[in-house]
């Protein structure tokens, strides 16, 4: 169904000459649309609301745009009323409590939670409701603003590490940055837990290039920023990025 839906956006972009948009994809969901880019009328971008969010909006755009557009996506804060008197606040809490109001997660994309301060971004259509509803998180009341996409809160924080591998195989580097063995990595490589760019990775031998993003599902997400060169016993020194 999914698969159909995005062709039929791509369709109608292309026959009113104007841009359409999917809801937010998550990982599973973005291997799907890479499935279909073939089969697509139009060209198309990816976006979240800020660089490397992991949940991603698709806009189809027809060759012929004239016109100036923007991705309807809209960034709400959230914060206690009393930050002294709140409780400690989850993704999990938060996410939560935004279903409790019957809002579909596919309206919703990434949750952000930055010193029990919360960025959630949404869909434009649903963010009054949003702003309106949303009151209470657990026990503690909040009060939901609006924030600028560019709000620098929302930056991603990366802690960067250098170490070494065999190669850049996705396997051991995903041993190495997972501190895992060989044969874990290997296992979450088959179980489908592994994304690379959102795109699902099924082989184990698949080489990874620099800025490229690995996502593991119920892990983390690492970001491998270059290669280093090889060390005296012929191992790949490189660096990369986790997501803290």
């Amino acid at each position: 169904m999914l698969y159909k839906r995005l062709l039929d956006l791509s369709d109608q972009a292309f026959r009113k000459g104007i841009p359409t948009f999917s809801d937010f994809l998550n990982l599973n969901e973005q291997n799907i649309f890479h499935s279909c880019i073939p089969e697509l009328s139009t060209g198309f971008r990816a976006w979240g609301g800020y660089e490397y969010a992991e949940r991603q909006m698709i806009a189809f755009l027809p060759e012929a745009l004239l016109f100036d557009w923007a991705y309807p996506i809209t960034l709400c804060r959230i914060e206690p009323l009393n930050h002294r008197f709140a409780d400690p606040l989850s993704h999990r809490d938060v996410l939560g409590a935004l279903m409790s109001l019957g809002i579909e997660r596919s309206k919703i994309g990434d949750i952000l939670v930055k010193d029990n301060r919360i960025y959630v971004f949404c869909q434009e259509k649903i963010s009054g409701f949003l702003l309106d509803e949303l009151t209470r998180i657990r026990h503690t009341t909040v009060r939901a603003s609006l924030a600028e996409l560019a709000d620098p809160d929302i930056r991603p924080k990366l802690q960067q590490e250098e170490t070494t591998v065999t190669s850049n195989r996705l396997d051991a580097l995903l041993a190495s940055m997972c501190h895992l063995s060989r044969g874990q990595a290997v296992e979450l490589i088959q179980k489908g837990l592994v994304f690379i760019n959102g795109r699902q990775m099924t082989s184990s031998s698949a080489g990874v290039k620099p800025e490229e993003i690995i996502s593991v599902r119920g892990t983390g997400r690492f970001r491998f920023e270059a290669e280093l060169g090889e060390t005296k016993k012929g191992r790949l020194r490189i660096r990369y990025s986790r997501y803290v």
